[in-house]
């Protein structure tokens, strides 16, 4: 699984708070890692990962993946995968949401590894 950049878009306001918005895909997921500059020094860090919206497309299993990092960055940040029941299923498509929950894991380690580092 690689993590591929695709850009960074800046933004610098009137009162001297600087955007930077790096853009990078792994899988089907699209990672968007913010870091702001205030003007009194402060910096924070954002990172949301999302799936593209695909209505009345095929299923998807793929979880959704959050970076937790406590209230206001008060914990070191780490990766979490989001759990949902889907009740029984038959095998080939128990099988499918096993590739899906394999897929969100590989995922989250890489970041993990590249983005948390």
């Amino acid at each position: 699984m690689e993590l591929k950049y695709i850009e960074t878009k800046e933004k610098m306001t009137e009162g001297g708070t600087h955007y930077v918005r790096d853009i990078y895909t792994i899988g089907a997921y699209t990672v968007e890692v913010d870091n702001v500059a205030y003007s009194d020094g402060m910096t924070h860090r954002d990172i949301n990962v999302s799936l593209p919206y695909t209505p009345g497309g095929e299923r998807s299993y793929l979880p959704e993946i959050y970076c937790y990092d406590g209230f206001m960055g008060s914990e070191k940040p780490r990766f979490k995968i989001q759990t949902v029941a889907y009740g029984a299923m038959e095998i080939e498509e128990y099988k499918k949401f096993l590739e899906a929950q394999q897929t969100a894991m590989e995922v989250a380690e890489v970041l993990t590894e590249q983005i948390l580092k």
